[in-house]
């Protein structure tokens, strides 16, 4: 048996018994890890055209996929989910450039709203401060801007990247943000290609977007605030949220190619799901996800 006659059925093969395992919730994976894994088919590839004989093929295919599996298997996909975050989380190259911004607090504004950019690389809200906001970036792409505003009550982030260059060698970018835990928060985040992992649990949120390209999106929401509208549109993109147990929730799903992880949710509908106990509930959170090829997966904590 010529190798590539089986080479694409072993592909099939190995992407399915994937699915298999997953329909089963043996293993859990998502579209952003797999898509994450396109360097093993150009391995596999490789190996089809490798001048050697088609059983030494065969062993090397079946061998990287073996490998590709233990991956998987073992990858932790809450690896940046337990929030605990702390400055030193890095090991910074010491030709990054560092910096730090922060908007004092004033209590005469009950509200605030931040508005982000968040560009490509690392982005999280870990924490508290006694400041309305502080941001400490790390890297060497560019530098952020805070600009603020007021609007009767309310004070007006907006948080940005300012002339963005890259560097041959280095391109990174990681942004902690702590907040002020007194205002009611409304967030708008534009997450392009990041990696985002957002504590918002200790915070009264009202309305969330978020607004993602090819990202990673952990979200971790809480019960500070009785309404919190969460809106997400995103491409091809892996989606964590953790709600409190106590809250009621409602998941309004318009996604094409993607994996849905509701435990603990009913189905009311084609694209529209709700726990128990939904319209008693004083405390709720809506969730509004338009996604592309994306996985979902929303759990209690």
């Amino acid at each position: 048996m010529k190798y590539r006659n089986i080479f694409w059925g072993v592909i099939f093969v190995a992407i399915g018994i994937l699915f298999l395992l997953k329909g089963f919730r043996i293993i859990w994976f998502d579209w952003y890890m797999i898509l994450s894994l396109w360097p093993v088919l150009l391995i596999l590839l490789g190996i089809s055209i490798i001048p050697i004989k088609n059983y030494i093929k065969l062993i090397l295919s079946f061998l990287t996929i073996a490998l590709t599996l233990v991956y998987i298997f073992n990858t932790d996909n809450y690896r940046y989910y337990d929030f605990k975050f702390k400055k030193n989380y890095y090991d910074y190259d010491n030709r990054w450039t560092g910096q730090n911004l922060y908007e004092p607090y004033d209590s005469t504004f009950d509200k605030a709203v931040l508005k982000i950019d968040a560009g490509a690389g690392f982005f999280t809200i870990y924490g508290t401060t006694d400041s309305l906001i502080e941001v400490e970036k790390q890297g060497d792409v560019c530098n952020y801007i805070l600009t603020t505003r007021d609007n009767v009550h309310t004070k007006i982030l907006k948080l940005k990247l300012q002339d963005l260059r890259f560097h041959r060698h280095h391109n990174k970018n990681k942004v902690f943000v702590s907040l002020n835990a007194n205002p009611l928060w409304d967030f708008d985040f534009d997450v392009g290609a990041a990696d985002i992992a957002l504590d918002l649990s200790m915070f009264k949120t009202n309305n969330i977007k978020i607004d993602g390209g090819a990202s990673a999106i952990k979200l971790k929401l809480g019960d500070k605030y009785e309404k919190t509208n969460l809106n997400i549109d995103a491409g091809a993109s892996s989606i964590i949220i953790k709600i409190p147990e106590e809250s009621a929730c409602q998941i309004r799903t318009n996604t094409f190619l993607s994996s849905k992880y509701l435990k603990g949710f009913n189905k009311i509908d084609r694209h529209l799901y709700r726990t128990n106990g939904f319209s008693e509930n004083k405390q709720k959170i809506f969730i509004d996800v338009d996604a592309a090829v994306s996985s979902l997966k929303i759990k209690k904590y």
